[in-house]
């Protein structure tokens, strides 16, 4: 058995044996971190969202890619809809441009 994999079996016994969140997030924190130092980046977001999870917070995730993307492109506008401030492209494009001409005015 490898060190990594007996470090794997110590965190599922120790998470199981700490009875606070606290103990159990540091737990978590450092498994986290030995997934980033070996690259397991999908072990190390599984791991993240867990520790999410016992502090009652939850990440939605996609079904499928389809959804994913819907769900992106549903975000994007959201947050084209907030920078825009309700403004049209027509508004923006005819806005008062506040930018000096050269760097000399500056």
């Amino acid at each position: 058995m490898s060190h990594y994999q007996e470090a794997e079996d110590l965190y599922v016994q120790l998470i199981d044996l700490s009875t606070t969140a606290l103990d159990k997030g540091q737990i978590w924190s450092i498994r986290i971190k030995q997934y980033e130092q070996q690259g397991r980046w999908n072990d190390c977001v599984a791991a993240s969202i867990s520790l999410l999870e016992l502090h009652g917070l939850s990440i939605p995730l996609p079904i499928d890619d389809d959804t994913m993307y819907e769900d992106l492109g549903k975000y994007a506008m959201l947050e084209s809809k907030i920078l825009l401030k309700n403004r049209t492209p027509k508004d923006l494009f005819h806005a008062h441009d506040d930018r000096p001409d050269t760097y000399a005015d500056i």
